[in-house]
């Protein structure tokens, strides 16, 4: 080991996490809620390393490798002597050495020799149980090394649970469970709003922690009939909202309607067969042409990509801006997709808690509500004889007229 000494601090930690440290086992599996302080947690526990120690970090991913990759290098700065961006390696003055493994490949650091192994977002890892069993457990062995295994759950169909039921009867292994309420730096308050946006499975999965099973069941579990609306006559001074998805066979929309802050409508859905996106603005314009210089455009963010250009040098959105005539600012459409998880959490947060409405007339985009499936891990099916087109233009339309739902609830705080 190294005789260096350097002055180096870490953030404070809370009770909750001070409590894992001294209860610490060899091996060691936190079950947290979010906002629990995960991050500052790997900080201390990574810290090892300026005792000369080796320490492998793991993610479920190489982008949610890369974010911790940066945050740990600013936290170890003056102290870094060599860092390898390809091997996402950091080697300290004091002697001891960070990797970064990704668990997309599941033998990620095989053969490595380690004093302690974290795993982060745990349950976000399809191979999880692979990467240990066959991986990251045989890295601890030349050292005696131990293991950090964290993450929020997402149900019991994934590795991370797998994990604490095969190994609660060895007496080497703890198990910790904390919520986002034993973070003493989160507002109680905070935590309380957040549960009047949140259907109660994400809420209880989310912020409790809690095993709750959210897969093996619809994409939209907390759509129901009261999502359902007989009729609705659009209001000729607001704006009408099209949510686009652009694929050729069928070219689909839903459109709709923003009455307030809380309530929205969907009333009309569009389904063209072996359709083109001119055709599809064309027919808007023909069906609405009394809202013309009132509209807004959203849908798929692939849409403006070099890669979608359909006509000359124009891509799909470019093509609607043309036709309908709209300014720059009516084409709310985001950078890039919210992730199918995220997306999850956010629709079902708005069908049970705001008054969004989906009129009977829109049969097809109903039935997609009602079928999407997710599989055992939570993601979404994919069923060629079923493309789900329209729950596509559902979902759009969603994260278009409620994006923050989730991040501020008190804005929606009087919905119904």
């Amino acid at each position: 080991m190294s005789s260096v000494t350097v002055d180096f601090y870490l953030p404070t930690l809370h009770p909750a996490q001070k409590t894992i440290l001294e209860s610490a086992k060899r091996f060691n599996h936190l079950r947290c809620g979010r906002r629990f302080g995960k991050t500052t947690l790997i900080e201390e526990l990574s810290s090892i390393a300026l005792d000369g120690n080796r320490v492998g970090v793991w993610f479920p991913t190489y982008k949610d490798l890369s974010e911790v990759w940066k945050d740990l290098k600013k936290t170890y700065g003056p102290l870094i002597s060599k860092q390898n961006e390809q091997l996402k390696q950091i080697e300290l003055i004091t002697g001891g050495l960070i990797d970064f493994w990704s668990m997309e490949e599941p033998d990620s650091g095989q053969g490595r020799k380690y004093h302690r192994a974290i795993i982060d977002e745990a349950a976000k890892a399809p191979k999880l149980y692979q990467a240990w069993e066959n991986t990251i457990r045989p890295t601890l062995t030349d050292y005696q090394g131990d293991a950090f295994i964290l993450s929020r759950p997402k149900g019991k169909n994934n590795g991370f649970y797998l994990i604490e039921e095969k190994h609660r009867q060895f007496d080497n292994w703890a198990f910790f469970h904390f919520t986002t309420y034993d973070n003493p730096h989160i507002k109680t308050s905070e935590v309380e709003e957040a549960k009047t946006q949140l259907d109660e499975i994400n809420f209880r999965q989310e912020y409790l922690a809690e095993y709750v099973d959210a897969n093996d069941r619809p994409f939209m579990y907390a759509f129901s009939e009261r999502n359902i609306a007989d009729y609705y006559e659009p209001n000729p001074h607001l704006p009408l909202i099209f949510s686009a998805d652009f694929n050729k066979d069928p070219m689909t929309c839903l459109v709709g309607q923003k009455v307030d802050l809380h309530t929205t409508y969907a009333f009309h859905e569009l389904d063209i067969p072996d359709g083109s996106t001119p055709e599809l603005a064309e027919s808007l314009k023909a069906l609405y042409s009394g809202w013309m210089y009132n509209m807004k455009v959203t849908g798929d963010a692939t849409g403006r990509n070099r890669s979608a250009l359909v006509k000359g040098n124009l891509n799909h959105y470019r093509i609607f801006k043309d036709v309908l005539e709209l300014r720059d600012d009516d084409i709310q459409v985001p950078k890039q997709n919210l992730a199918l998880s995220d997306s999850r959490v956010l629709c079902n947060s708005v069908f049970k808690n705001a008054k969004f409405y989906i009129t009977k007339n829109c049969k097809r985009t109903i039935k997609d509500l009602e079928m999407a499936m997710v599989d055992s891990e939570g993601e979404l099916i994919k069923n060629p004889t079923f493309p789900a087109h329209h729950f596509d233009t559902c979902r759009y339309l969603i994260h278009d007229c409620y994006p923050d739902f989730i991040r501020n609830p008190n804005k929606y705080r009087t919905a119904a």
